[in-house]
């Protein structure tokens, strides 16, 4: 993504191919703003601009690299991108260059694309049902902290679901035996109630 935003910059800066009028009355433009991205927050002084933008950089590189956003990784490809293109772009020149006109609304780029795009999948994300459970969890721990995945799987839960609706769960390392009697349900509690026995002790939560 970086790669193309580079290039159309460099041909658009050319002045080789342009202009170039398209269907629906989009033109391809030369054109520079000194704001962020779609020409915005052009009327803030360059020094708070600039240590904005970096800063947004700089902290959006370090959530990617920490596997920021899990549902959907592109999304954080594609806002870093858009980001470091322009950030790169108004460092070197100390402006934004543009050249793709929509009428009736803005001049943009195709990094100004990339992090439209990757907005709205993050957008998509925070609506889509997360699932939760062991699978889950181990793929998240595997991701975050894989020397950590072994034991987790380990202690392993296995969740059955008793007659009067009572939850029990069975908690044990693997290979280990369970002490005591077996898991007791109390029925009493509508909706169940998790309990796990260890010897004469008994954890409720």
């Amino acid at each position: 993504m970086l790669v193309a935003d580079v290039a159309t910059k460099v041909l658009a800066e050319s002045d080789v191919l342009l202009p170039v009028r398209l269907p629906l009355g989009i033109d391809l433009e030369l054109s520079h703003n000194r704001g962020i991205a779609f020409g915005a927050l052009t009327d803030l002084p360059p020094g708070v601009l600039y240590g904005g933008v970096s800063a947004l950089v700089l902290i959006l590189l370090v959530a990617v690299l920490r596997g920021w956003p899990q549902e959907f990784p592109a999304a954080g490809g594609l806002l870093l991108g858009g980001a470091v293109g322009n950030l790169g772009n108004r460092l070197l020149s100390g402006q934004v260059t543009d050249f793709v006109a929509v009428p009736h609304f803005a001049v943009f780029n195709l990094a100004d694309v990339a992090i439209t795009f990757g907005i709205v999948l993050l957008v998509v994300s925070g609506f889509r049902e997360r699932p939760d459970g062991p699978d889950v969890k181990a793929r998240e721990l595997a991701g975050r902290h894989p020397s950590r995945l072994p034991r987790f799987r380990a202690q392993h839960r296995d969740v059955d679901a008793a007659d009067d609706g009572a939850v029990v769960s069975r908690t044990h390392a693997v290979g280990s035996r369970p002490f005591g009697d077996p898991p007791m349900v109390d029925p009493s509690v509508p909706g169940g109630v998790r309990v796990r026995r260890f010897k004469d002790r008994t954890l409720r939560r």
